[in-house]
């Protein structure tokens, strides 16, 4: 039997990091998935949750520097109760089959199983390797993560995960999901960083966004079949997607021939108000340009519709091209506010979403016929 003391607010900060990949739902034959692995030794103690994907560790302190041990407990069971607790201090006992939680009035006792029965990740082969700023990247991934595909489908599997490039001075990430291509670019102060293409699932970019801090650096592996994201106290390991991937820079235009510059708030309210009446099964709006003046507009199967006009520097251009307006208002919204400039080219290219203030990221949205 061990006993030993921890702080109940480190004790849940460090389930809230892992609990995110526990299964939620598991066979009676693989019950694991829904338990996280508790080990401890000199004074340290280690959480981690997998679903064979994605594998999280948060590490903590203990009070005493007891003999080590390796255990689980159901996560959610675990999570819920220190979440429910409110003294500083709570006390952990394990013995054979059980983990006991006892604080000054409360007593909880969790069946455990073996931790031979939880699987671990190899240990990853060195790949791509290179520090990186939490808050940077965590502002890049917020830019571009809601264009990765979501779903079970089997075609183009490259979709469903952030395409992350590695040069000697540049990172680029890219979210596509076959209607729109969101490339955001962050500087590397590691001049060795090997040139690289890999494809990072879609959970596993959610999760990360979860456990990024606003302060501090992240080290990062990227090899063959594994990526590594180490934050301190948590990591994250995912594996890879295989498979080849097109070059995305080739769909997005350098310098389109209209450029429009809008207070991004205004444009946001403006599509928001037109895409109202848009058709229920497409969503779209036309996008007028009629040289000082940009007109949207929409309607639908029951002939409601809505128009809006704003003014604009003289472009000495037309043009009249169709979008789906979740999309632009994804775009413009992943920059929160100040002034956009939106690149149009023609009904066949797509339209570029930019800001001055993060000239290294560009929202493209492809054109719909409506």
């Amino acid at each position: 039997m061990i006993t030993f003391t921890i702080n109940r607010n480190d004790l849940l900060h460090s389930i809230q990091a892992i609990i995110g990949v526990v299964e939620r739902r598991s066979s009676a034959s693989n019950q694991i998935l829904n338990h996280v692995l508790i080990e401890a030794s000199n004074g340290r103690i280690v959480f981690t949750s997998t679903d064979y994907e994605v594998q999280i560790t948060a590490e903590t302190s203990i009070k005493e520097k007891d003999e080590a041990f390796s255990i689980t407990a159901p996560a959610k069971k675990l999570f819920e109760i220190a979440k429910s607790l409110d003294e500083e201090n709570i006390s952990i006992t394990i013995s054979d089959q059980d983990l006991a939680i006892t604080s000054s009035s409360s007593k909880f006792k969790l069946k455990t199983l073996p931790a031979n029965d939880f699987m671990l990740f190899d240990s990853p082969e060195e790949g791509v390797k290179f520090s990186i700023s939490q808050s940077e990247i965590r502002d890049k991934l917020l830019k571009t993560h809601f264009a990765i595909l979501s779903g079970d489908s089997e075609e183009r599997p490259y979709l469903k995960g952030m395409l992350i490039e590695t040069s000697p001075s540049k990172l680029v990430v890219y979210g596509c999901d076959g209607h729109r291509v969101n490339r955001a670019a962050a500087a590397l102060d590691k001049k060795s960083v090997d040139e690289g293409r890999f494809v990072v699932p879609k959970k596993a970019i959610q999760e990360l966004l979860r456990t990024l801090k606003d302060d501090g650096d992240m080290s990062v592996n990227l090899s063959d079949n594994r990526a590594v994201f180490d934050m301190g106290d948590t990591t994250l390991t995912t594996t890879l997607i295989a498979s080849v991937v097109p070059d995305y820079s080739k769909h997005i235009p350098t310098e389109p021939p209209i450029s429009i510059h809008l207070d991004s708030d205004r444009l946001l309210s403006a599509l928001k108000r037109v895409s109202i009446l848009s058709n229920e099964s497409v969503g779209g709006i036309w996008l007028d340009v009629n040289n000082d003046v940009i007109t949207l507009s929409s309607e639908n199967p029951e002939q409601d519709s809505a128009t809006e006009t704003i003014m604009i520097e003289d472009t000495n251009k037309q043009l009249t091209v169709g979008f789906k307006a979740a999309y632009l208002i994804d775009a413009i919204q992943a920059f929160k506010s100040g002034v956009v400039s939106l690149g149009l080219t023609d009904n066949k290219k797509g339209a570029t979403i930019t800001t001055p203030a993060d000239p290294g990221t560009v929202l493209l949205v492809m054109p719909m016929r409506l």
